[in-house]
């Protein structure tokens, strides 16, 4: 069983399965599931098509971040206590 689960780490996934796991977790490597870590490595070093999703999911990564930092952000016009 041990040897399995080896093997399914190491053993690049479906490009399906791959964006899947993009989809949920984003572009960072670190915030992968530590089990399926070493088989999306695998694809990406197996896969083109991978590195397309990868620089995607990385892109979206990075807008969601911008807009995240623009919501804590408060207004100038509050700051300055006019609401208008």
């Amino acid at each position: 069983m041990g040897a399995q689960m080896v093997d399914r780490k190491q053993t690049p996934l479906k490009l399906t399965e791959f964006g899947v796991i993009l989809d949920a977790y984003g572009g960072d490597p670190r915030r992968w599931p530590t089990d399926r870590r070493a088989a999306m490595l695998a694809t990406l070093a197996n896969n083109g098509g991978a590195w397309v999703c990868l620089r995607e999911a990385r892109a979206l990564d990075m807008l969601l971040n911008q807009l995240a930092a623009l919501q804590t952000v408060p207004s100038q016009r509050y700051k300055n206590g006019s609401r208008r």
